[in-house]
């Protein structure tokens, strides 16, 4: 397995494997209870934090999947070891379906498992540990489409590195395990969002926070919080030596590596590695949390360079990774689908019957105002949905919260715009000069607000996010009735038409919402929605003017 170093290539065990979406595995490893014996958990690349941690030592594991972490934890005399797990089917797996084939591992006395989403988690605990493990905390299900790089992932971003540091204690250490790519990209972005959390905590001389140990096909990355001592670090030396582990990084004897160029670099040579490495490798944030999307919007002109590494296979077992940005030509080509088949099954029937509207005046207004409103109410949504996964605990709460607060509310929003049908235009400039103060407000406080809501209790924080989400709701449900009855009370035969360029404008705002945020990030997106009302409420003062 991917665990072990080409050292061990022959040895076998016993094991099942748990596949998610087809891939991701999680090793389930046949164990009779007696943690002891397993020493060949001691040649895996997830014992290599152990190397450097103080007896006993609290664990969290993020991401426990079917037990090794844990079963590692144990074997090294962890005092305590909390794994949290995001999938309720693989909890049921390893607690009522093979339990025993895992020796037990999740009942045995000094681990704890827990169903929740790992900065969630984090959110609610005042605990700190020596070690937070997180061992390809993902799926990558997704790769051979190209649409991996599109997901978003909160666990990898400078403010998920600052809550991970943030529960160490002084000398604890992070440990993430990705694939070891050639050039380097999974893990030496990781390195990029550390710095930067590092950076916060006072930290200059980055050095001695590093290492880097690599099986050959996987690579584990420690960070830790006040450095390496000479002393524990000769340690892991002597144990990747005798595993066939390689130090990738060795922070007291740096070898030259895109790793140490940026590590050892100031700040102005940092900036300029950014800017010139073949890959975009820069910190994501809970702003722009496309952590996979290694490419940048310049590889997009074609097959760029890149080079294989002579001692690695990882370039074989992920084909194609690393030659063309097939995530960012996907979107562009979602994109272009979505202008055709809308414009296609939207436009072309309203097109065919343009005779009906061709002497309506203030058509062209009408029509900017509709599609105005598609743009901007599909942008709030989609960036609602995005930056509420954070605090309700991942996408599925915040998918299923957002929707239903924005839909419930937008209804309400409806229904009370009926008190104006006499007057939809005066009530209108009212209407969509609060969306845009409010869009912006939204804005400023998912970015800079959430958090003081993130010691608040789930019940809390689901309440906080129906009632922060309602007004906004309620403004957007609005807009669109009052619209319907401007235009019905002037030009009746533009109704169809105002459905259809707010259909079509949605469909094609959904993907280019992501788009937007990938490239500028999801605070953009929100003041779009602001500029967006902003254009609807220019139309309706330009249909006023001319009436």
């Amino acid at each position: 397995g991917s665990g072990l170093s080409e050292k061990f290539a022959d040895f076998k065990t016993r094991y099942r494997v748990i596949l998610q979406d087809g891939a991701a595995p999680a090793t389930l490893l046949r164990s009779d209870g007696d943690f002891e014996k397993m020493d060949f958990l001691d040649r895996m690349l997830i014992s290599t934090p152990y190397q450097v941690l103080p007896p006993n030592p609290d664990v969290l594991i993020i991401g426990s999947g079917g037990g090794s972490d844990s079963m590692v934890a144990v074997r090294n005399r962890a005092s305590s070891v909390q794994a949290v797990e995001l999938n309720p089917a693989t909890v049921r797996v390893v607690t009522e379906i093979y339990p025993d084939y895992i020796g037990n591992i999740f009942s045995h006395a000094d681990v704890n498992l827990v169903l929740a989403e790992g900065r969630h988690f984090l959110t609610l605990d005042s605990n700190r540990y020596d070690l937070i493990q997180l061992s390809g905390v993902d799926t990558f299900a997704a790769i051979s489409s190209g649409a991996y790089a599109l997901a978003e992932n909160y666990l990898y971003t400078v403010e998920a590195m600052d809550d991970f540091l943030g529960h160490l204690k002084p000398d604890g250490v992070v440990s993430i395990t990705r694939p070891l790519l050639y050039p380097p990209r999974p893990i030496l972005r990781l390195i990029t969002m550390q710095v930067e959390a590092l950076g916060k905590l006072g930290v200059e001389d980055f050095q001695r926070h590093f290492a880097v140990i690599s099986n050959g096909r996987w690579a584990d990355l420690l960070c830790h919080r006040s450095g390496f001592r000479p002393e524990s670090f000769q340690k892991l030396r002597d144990w990747a030596q005798e595993m066939g582990m390689q130090i990738v990084y060795d922070p007291f004897q740096p070898e030259p590596s895109p790793f140490s160029r940026f590590i050892l670099g100031d700040e102005e040579q940092r900036k300029n590695f950014l800017a010139n490495y073949v890959y975009d490798v820069s910190p994501s944030t809970d702003n722009d949390p496309f952590y996979f999307n290694f490419h940048k919007w310049s590889n997009l002109r074609g097959i760029f360079w890149y080079q294989k590494n002579p001692r690695s296979s990882a370039e074989s077992v992920y084909p194609g990774r690393t030659k063309f940005p097939i995530g960012l030509s996907m979107l562009f080509l979602t994109l272009a689908q979505a202008i055709l088949l809308s414009g296609l099954f939207i436009l072309y029937p309203l097109w065919k019957s343009r005779e009906t509207i061709r002497a309506t005046r203030h058509k062209g207004v009408f029509l900017l105002y509709f599609a105005a409103l598609g743009f901007g109410f599909i942008f709030m949504e989609i960036a609602l949905i995005q930056k509420y996964a954070v605090l309700l605990g991942g996408p599925i709460y915040s998918f299923s919260i957002t929707i239903f607060s924005i839909l419930l509310f937008s209804g309400i929003g409806s229904f009370i715009a009926k008190a104006w049908r006499n007057e939809p235009e005066r009530a209108l400039g009212r209407v969509l000069g609060a969306i845009i103060a409010l869009s912006i407000l939204t804005a400023v406080f998912v970015h800079w607000g959430f958090p003081f809501l993130l010691g608040l209790g789930q019940g809390l924080r689901i309440f906080a996010a129906i009632l922060t989400t309602a007004p906004v709701g309620l403004l957007l449900g609005m807009a669109f009735p009052l619209g319907i009855r401007m235009v019905n009370a002037t030009a009746p035969e533009l109704v169809p038409w105002a459905w259809g360029v707010n259909a079509c404008a949605s469909v094609i705002g959904s993907v280019l919402s992501i788009l937007i945020s990938m490239h500028l990030g999801f605070l953009v997106v929100f003041l779009l929605t602001s500029a967006a009302y902003s254009v609807a409420l220019l139309a309706v003062r330009l249909r006023a003017g001319a009436a």
